[in-house]
């Protein structure tokens, strides 16, 4: 694979990885950590007393957050050839083909951010792991509240670590990172736009919900 070709898709996804790592940082602090050093194209390093729920929630926050702005912008897309901004465009330069060509030019370019977002929400291997070695230190750390969560806490792993595995496969191929992550894009902005309905809208409406609902719970539960 060309390092011209890799440089052009890294640079691309600037702007998910920018929401990623904003994703992170914003649910650390609602989570009542500290953010120790932020870099927002790469890292966000942070210290605090979390849950477990909390740490999964700071590991995933991307993957909700990213494909939440991505299906936004693209609906946003969508919405361009039919809103007053392509009414707009008519006027000023008239029905020529000159019209035509700058509102599907800006559509592109909506699309183009949306395939960024959406490409950045898959978690890195760290996101993953994070859960597994706070788990290993609340065994060391025991409490009646640790010990109390303990039989929902070890399902809940076993189920993330699907997502282990996966992204620990991912890390040490280029290859399947740039499969997945295209593949993941794609169909999420096909589902966005309307194009190939994947999941029902709604049905993701009430998980998000739910996720949203079991952090604040979460983060009380914490007070």
């Amino acid at each position: 694979m060309s390092n011209g070709f890799l440089r052009w898709y890294f640079r691309l996804l600037l702007v998910g990885i920018v929401i990623h790592e904003l994703a992170h940082a914003a649910v650390v602090k609602l989570c009542g950590g500290e953010i120790t050093s932020i870099g927002i194209t790469s890292h966000v390093r942070h210290r605090g007393e979390y849950s477990q729920f909390q740490q999964l929630s700071i590991s995933y926050a991307p993957v909700i957050v990213n494909s939440a702005a991505a299906i936004a912008v693209a609906a946003g897309a969508m919405w361009v050839p039919h809103s007053p901004i392509a009414a707009t465009v008519t006027a000023q330069v008239g029905p020529s083909v000159l019209g035509t060509v700058l509102v599907v030019v800006l559509e592109a370019v909506l699309l183009l951010i949306a395939f960024s977002i959406a490409a950045a929400a898959l978690p890195s291997y760290q996101d993953a792991k994070s859960p597994y070695q706070l788990f290993r230190h609340h065994l060391f750390n025991p409490t009646i509240w640790r010990l109390f969560t303990l039989p929902f806490v070890i399902p809940l792993l076993l189920v993330f670590l699907i997502p282990l595995c996966f992204t620990y496969v991912r890390s040490k191929s280029l290859s399947l990172r740039l499969i997945t992550e295209v593949s993941f894009a794609t169909l999420l902005l096909l589902q966005a736009t309307g194009t190939v309905v994947i999941v029902e809208l709604s049905s993701v409406s009430e998980a998000v919900g739910r996720s949203v609902e079991w952090i604040v719970i979460s983060v009380e539960s914490r007070r």
